[in-house]
């Protein structure tokens, strides 16, 4: 299963078959004989009484974003800058994971792409073009090049959200410790990446299941999983979410009601015990 989309699948090439967590991008896998089938990510609804368990010792928080801040990954740029502009216009804390100010833990392909980066363009595209008929691999180095150069990296301008806003920017927080600050938010923010296609995060699934009210970008892969304003909050732009997320905050009827018909919805179609029957229904058609 994969639930990111992928370019490049020149090294998959001796995977049967592939469970993917998003709707478009299937044609990159089928140029390398791989067969795909439709799974979204989920929520273990198994998790439930962990998850209960001793949960009024979590303290009750307003508005929480629980993942990655965007600082220190390349794609995610966008998610950044709204997540500041968002801890600057409400209460917002973060318990997320950054890297440091330094340049990033490279692949072996980005490690020769950032060796190659200072020479010629010629001679760049001369790897792909000929040394990519000897391997496949030397086609992926140069569209590493084409994509990006290491050291244009975006946030390397930039400064971490824990340094901005010490008070509010707390360590990451994975399992059922996870699922519980979820279960304590009132509201919580969710941000996909600008890439089309990638709607539908597994955040998505685990905040409804865990009982929040998710306040989410509207992507065509989030309404066709909940009913926007009645399961989920969705906004456009920007300043749309900071006035639906202050006046949920205002508004405890409505926030919980949308926050239990979330839950309602990922426990009834959206649970790991669903995504299993897609599972068993694409392996069951590999092998007629």
């Amino acid at each position: 299963h994969r639930g990111f989309p992928c370019f490049d699948c020149s090294d998959y090439d001796d995977v049967d078959c592939m469970f993917l967590g998003y709707t478009k991008h299937h044609d990159y896998w089928h140029q390398y004989g791989v067969r795909t089938f439709h799974s979204n990510h989920c929520f273990d609804e198994t998790l439930i009484p962990n998850i209960n368990k001793n949960i009024e010792a979590v303290p009750l928080r307003d508005f929480t974003f629980i993942g990655t801040t965007g600082y220190g990954f390349i794609n995610h740029d966008g998610r950044y800058y709204d997540l500041l502009k968002m801890m600057k216009e409400t209460n917002l804390e973060v318990w997320g994971n950054e890297l440091m100010k330094t340049r990033p833990t490279l692949s072996r392909r980005e490690k020769i792409a950032d060796f190659l980066s200072g020479m010629p363009q010629p001679i760049i595209d001369g790897i792909g073009r000929h040394l990519g008929a000897f391997h496949p691999y030397f086609r992926t180095v140069a569209k590493t090049l084409t994509y990006h150069k290491t050291t244009d990296y975006w946030f390397y301008d930039e400064k971490p959200v824990k340094e901005l806003y010490p008070d509010r920017m707390h360590d990451p927080v994975f399992g059922i410790d996870y699922f519980r600050l979820l279960a304590r938010s009132r509201v919580s923010w969710n941000r996909h990446l600008e890439m089309d296609g990638a709607g539908a995060n597994m955040r998505l699934y685990e905040a409804c299941g865990a009982g929040t009210c998710q306040v989410v970008d509207h992507r065509s892969e989030v309404l066709t999983e909940f009913e926007p304003d009645k399961e989920i909050v969705v906004y456009h732009t920007l300043d749309e979410c900071l006035e639906k997320v202050k006046y949920y905050l205002t508004h405890e009827r409505e926030r919980a009601e949308i926050a239990k018909a979330g839950q309602q919805r990922a426990y009834r179609d959206h649970s790991a015990r669903s995504r299993a029957k897609h599972v068993f229904d694409g392996l069951s058609l590999m092998l007629d």
